[in-house]
């Protein structure tokens, strides 16, 4: 078996001994909660299901729009959507 390596020359796991892919059938269903897509109410609801599922008392939103003002924008919905 042939070893693989990544850029820098880091030796990476095999194929099969790694931890599942979050999105991949064989993840806890858990892990395969990626993404919150929607208007701002489903996104409200949805981000406040899925702090619940984890018990967490705080979410952090990353939002990849590459367009500045389309990236500001959605920030925005979202605070409102939350009251801030």
């Amino acid at each position: 078996m042939r070893e693989s390596t990544d850029r820098r020359g880091n030796r990476l796991p095999a194929t099969g001994t790694g931890t599942a892919d979050p999105g991949s059938p064989a993840a806890p269903p858990r892990a395969q909660r990626r993404t919150v897509v929607g208007s701002p109410e489903v996104v409200h609801r949805e981000l406040l299901d899925v702090a619940a599922e984890y018990g967490a008392d705080e979410v952090i939103a990353v939002n990849i729009v590459y367009d500045h003002r389309a990236r500001r924008r959605s920030y925005e919905l979202l605070a409102a959507a939350f009251g801030l």
